[in-house]
């Protein structure tokens, strides 16, 4: 497959993220706690399985895979003013920012491939407004657009790893990311202040 590289539209305001500034502080606070998905929502994926790792063991992976594990090994559901923020994979809806962030990762992606002579396939995660979360597993609202998958209790790296597969298998959709790209265009996405819009999707 030939990957094509992503041109940021001029006629959108852009807010930048990138790995040089991963390390910024970011003032993010609690807004809502949720059992249920209140919108649909994305998140790009580098292969179908779950595979967060410590990032404290600096080990590499895709950056946003990165969690924050505890002395004792458990991962504790958790809110933080600095890099990774939260512990555990980000979703959002299909607005500006969220497709900012997924073309310049994907296109991250594809340069780290080419470089090294490797292939990818990376993946969209879609999962639906409504669906249940599993006891296992809680939703956190900490920024407009920003929600983040934890678990509701600690557990091991492991465990919350298969607890996310399973929750995946029963209530995720995989799509190609370049195949997801051209199916949802840059410029019908909401704006990240339209709440009421994208949790209407």
């Amino acid at each position: 497959m030939t990957h094509m590289m992503w041109m940021r539209p001029k006629f959108r305001c852009y807010t930048s993220f990138t790995r040089n500034n991963a390390g910024c502080k970011r003032q993010f606070s609690l807004i809502s706690v949720h059992t249920k998905f209140p919108a649909t929502m994305y998140r790009l994926q580098i292969q179908r399985n779950s595979h967060l790792f410590n990032q404290q063991e600096g080990k590499g992976g895709y950056i946003r895979d990165s969690i924050t594990v505890s002395k004792n090994g458990l991962v504790y559901p958790m809110l933080s003013s600095s890099f990774p923020y939260s512990n555990g994979p980000v979703f959002r809806p299909n607005t500006c920012l969220m497709q900012e962030i997924l073309r310049r990762d994907y296109d991250n992606q594809v340069e780290e491939a080419e470089a090294s002579g490797s292939t990818i396939d990376s993946l969209v995660i879609t999962i639906r407004k409504d669906t249940v979360i599993p006891p296992s597993l809680i939703l956190f609202r900490n920024e407009s657009s920003r929600f983040s998958l934890q678990p509701s209790s600690p557990l091991s790296l492991s465990a919350f790893n298969n607890i996310l597969d399973e929750f995946y298998s029963t209530s995720a959709t995989f799509t190609d990311a370049m195949e997801w790209m051209e199916k949802h265009e840059f410029h019908d996405a909401f704006a990240d202040s339209a709440n009421e819009e994208w949790m209407g999707h």
